[in-house]
């Protein structure tokens, strides 16, 4: 299965590169020209917040076509495809429609080329991914008191949520 995020830029760049046949994970040796090899990512990770952490992804997709030239044209349109996105990929659901409610987009840190081979040209996609950590919910605080001084006479206020009717109390 793949993630939402990947699978995005997955229909993204097919759909801007003339589909050419995509592989995942392995190319088998008869494979089909032209053809983008999408391999499993690099994916580092960071804190972010105190709620979310990051992963930093590294995409590192291979464009083939007989010659290096022909290769390097349909990778060279799913690179301006996404520049021209502002390097904004829409995100799909898992029926492949785009979102319309939430977050609808995986903002691209970099997005390079270069050929790397004869009839090889490749794609470098970069980007983080934000996640909520998976913290069990926290207990709620049942009892409480404040105390509130009031800065014109210095007067204390001691407020207690457990008082029987509710109201302040004055010290």
């Amino acid at each position: 299965m793949i993630e939402q995020e990947l699978a995005s830029i997955i229909m993204f760049v097919l759909a801007a590169s003339g589909n050419p046949t995509p592989y995942y994970w392995n190319v088998p040796e008869d494979f089909v020209f032209p053809a983008v090899f999408f391999p499993t990512p690099e994916i580092d990770s960071s804190g972010e917040t105190f709620r979310t952490y990051r992963l930093d992804y590294v995409w590192y997709l291979k464009f083939f076509h007989t010659t290096t030239q022909a290769a390097h044209k349909i990778a060279r349109d799913a690179l301006e495809a996404i520049k021209k996105a502002r390097n904004l990929i829409p995100l799909i659901d898992e029926d492949g429609e785009y979102l319309t409610e939430g977050i609808r987009g995986i903002r691209l840190a970099e997005v390079a080329l270069k050929p790397i081979d004869d009839g090889v040209v490749q794609l470098t996609i970069r980007f983080a991914s934000r996640r909520p950590y998976d913290a069990p919910d926290s207990e709620l605080m049942q009892h409480w008191i404040s105390t509130i001084t009031d800065k014109t006479d210095g007067t204390e206020i001691v407020v207690d949520n457990d008082e029987e009717d509710g109201t302040e109390e004055d010290e």
